[in-house]
């Protein structure tokens, strides 16, 4: 069997037959003309005939020259048809999401392993980011932000609403009775509690900072206590579970907390409807590749299970 030549030698011919120019095929393998002349010279003399007939600066094939054109060219279309189904292939698996950072910790990523377990041929990529990210110059194939649902350009699927209430470490609402409360608390109560804010939604429209919520108490007209402030609702409940003072948490973050015994509710009646939801958003050409169509109607089933259990609660 005869030895093949090189694959440096055979992309040379290739290219040279392509472009039936040595200059254009030289620049296009990034070498010079001289380079490319004795690589096409020597392939020729390896071969024992002409790949080429030279008319002064024209060239063309010879009879043999095409052949062996003719079948680089298929094999060139093949490797090219093959690498890109692998690459679409593994675009195909994959899937990049930007998410709030609390959101992630304390609602998503308790749920991942049954999409996982629904998925395992996915491999998801959750990035935690606190800003708005742009997706047409991101990694990113989804965003789930919590809004108004008015994002011009996107592919907007609701995921869930939410409501905020106040919530405490057990032991500091048994403190404060034991300090001699003699009625149960209420909105006004409040105010001679520590409280803790999160930083983050005092600079939106969400009302689910504290002063939205005494203003639906009605107490908006009423000076309302400071405390301690932080960037993240999480840092804000780890504070709470601390026994630092009360936090307004969204429940879908606090869930957890309330349901072993973490963190209790501080007053019987105190959750009041956000006026963001959660959205989520990709650019319209995304929206309907098989990964993401996966991880949208799987997020959408888990919220509404996770609302039904919730208002069941009331």
């Amino acid at each position: 069997m005869r030895r093949l030549p090189s694959l440096d030698t055979l992309r040379a011919f290739e290219s040279a037959a392509r472009h039936l120019n040595f200059t254009k095929a030289a620049n296009e393998l990034h070498v010079t003309q001289s380079a490319l002349s004795q690589r096409i010279g020597a392939l020729e003399g390896e071969l024992g005939f002409a790949l080429f007939l030279r008319r002064g600066r024209q060239i063309e094939l010879t009879q043999r020259g095409g052949a062996i054109a003719a079948a680089m060219g298929r094999a060139m279309a093949e490797i090219t048809r093959t690498f890109a189904g692998l690459e679409e292939t593994a675009v195909a698996r994959t899937l990049a999401i930007s998410v709030l950072p609390s959101f992630a910790t304390r609602w998503l990523m308790p749920r991942m392993m049954r999409f996982h377990a629904a998925h395992p041929d996915l491999e998801v990529q959750v990035n935690a980011e606190g800003r708005l990210i742009d997706l047409t110059a991101s990694e990113a194939d989804l965003a789930l932000r919590f809004g108004t649902g008015r994002y011009p350009g996107h592919h907007v699927d609701f995921v869930m609403d939410d409501y905020v209430l106040p919530v405490a470490l057990p032991a500091l609402l048994a403190a404060q009775k034991a300090d001699g409360a003699k009625k149960p608390l209420d909105a006004a109560g409040l105010m001679r509690l520590p409280l803790i804010f999160d930083s983050a939604v005092e600079r939106d429209q969400s009302g689910t900072d504290w002063k939205s919520w005494f203003e639906h108490a009605g107490l908006g007209s009423v000076q309302r206590p400071t405390g301690p402030r932080f960037s993240q609702a999480d840092l804000m409940l780890q504070a709470a579970a601390q026994g630092q003072g009360v936090a307004l948490a969204r429940y879908s973050l606090v869930h957890d907390d309330l349901a072993n015994g973490r963190l209790v509710p501080v007053l019987k009646d105190g959750m009041v409807r956000a006026r963001y939801d959660y959205y989520l958003v990709c650019l319209p050409e995304k929206a309907e590749r098989p990964a993401v169509v996966a991880f949208r109607d799987w997020l959408i089933a888990e919220a509404r299970a996770f609302m039904a259990g919730r208002d069941r609660k009331g």
